[in-house]
């Protein structure tokens, strides 16, 4: 399978950018369907048909650029043996595309005696300044101090991947893949004497998704929006436990304890989405006669009803990516429907 992407052209060519083939991928996988009739008797018939595919992509080949792999992308990490680091993500000849990178979330401060005295968290923030423990901070100058934040109870913990005491853009891990590897899909029919009961449903395992939405609200980041009901689980000296650090103006400005991509908002993607439910009811054949017709039905049908899944996103089938993630935009609209189909 081909990979396509745009090509800058010089400016004098008259177009920014052409169209090209500049790397193959190739998915492998296997898909199995079955059908059948799982029970009939005089008044009751039930039958049901689904499919399950695993599918995984891996790039074969990139053009080369001269780096290892021939990566395009990708972010810089730790490995955990001291200083060691590794390209993971973005493109990679031999790797799997999709991948999800973050900081590992590890819980919140409950108390000045909890956060290392010497520690510097030196990303979250949009304006370079760095987060310093009770002792580093103590040391810098007035004028240091400045362009410097305290690190506080109901800031987030922040695992330091090389254990140097530092927090920077090597210390995020890999989160997992964004691409669900199952995917797949059933439908079942019910039939009762004259009431028909027809179901479909579909399904997406194995993969992760991304909550931009909820910090960007709970963060305040653009300081002008108001916040979800979240703000009632972050960390409080009276609520010590809650799920998310404390309530502030501006993450972005300050600890930046939202305002990073983290795995405290990254979820398991598994969903099964309930694409349509109907209920119909035939008129007995003697009665539609009787009315001077040959048959008559009514119908209810609900489309799009949501979904059975532990990701709280508007819509986990949207996979994290290129910058997008699932819990960005709305979910699909649910629609009623109501039929009746009259044959004379």
């Amino acid at each position: 399978m081909d990979k396509y992407a745009a090509f800058a052209l010089p400016s004098t060519t008259g177009f920014s950018s052409i169209t090209n083939n500049n790397g193959e991928f190739q998915n492998k996988g296997v898909e199995l369907e079955l059908s059948g009739r799982i029970l009939k008797t005089e008044d009751f018939n039930w039958n049901m048909s689904g499919n399950i595919t695993y599918n995984k992509n891996i790039i074969v080949s990139l053009p080369d650029n001269g780096l290892e792999r021939n990566r395009q992308g990708g972010s810089q990490i730790y490995t955990g043996n001291g200083t060691e680091t590794i390209f993971v993500g973005g493109y990679q000849e031999g790797q799997e595309p999709g991948l999800l990178v973050g900081y590992k979330f590890d819980g919140i401060y409950k108390s000045v005696d909890e956060i290392p005295a010497n520690l510097v968290v030196q990303t979250g923030n949009d304006q370079g300044k760095y987060q310093y423990g009770p002792a580093a901070y103590n040391a810098l100058t007035p004028s240091q101090k400045a362009n410097a934040i305290l690190i506080e109870p109901g800031d987030a913990k922040w695992r330091d991947i090389n254990g140097d005491g530092v927090i920077d853009n090597f210390d995020r891990i890999e989160i997992g893949n964004t691409t669900p590897r199952w995917t797949g899909g059933f439908n079942t029919n019910f039939t009762y004497k004259n009431f028909t009961l027809y179901g479909r449903f579909d399904f997406g395992l194995d993969f992760w998704t991304y909550d931009n939405a909820r910090p960007w609200f709970l963060g305040n980041m653009q300081g002008t929006y108001n916040t979800t009901t979240d703000v009632f689980n972050t960390w409080t000296p009276e609520n010590p436990n809650a799920k998310y650090p404390r309530y502030v103006w501006a993450d972005q400005l300050g600890a930046g304890n939202l305002n990073r991509t983290s795995t405290l908002f990254a979820h398991k993607g598994d969903y099964l989405a309930f694409r349509e439910i109907s209920l119909s009811y035939s008129l007995p054949q003697t009665i539609a006669n009787k009315l001077y017709m040959q048959a008559m039905n009514v119908s209810v049908t609900g489309q799009n009803l949501g979904y059975l899944t532990a990701a709280p996103v508007a819509n986990p089938e949207r996979a994290y990516g290129a910058g997008v993630a699932s819990g960005t935009g709305y979910g699909l609209p649910r629609t009623l429907l109501f039929g009746i189909n009259v044959t004379f």
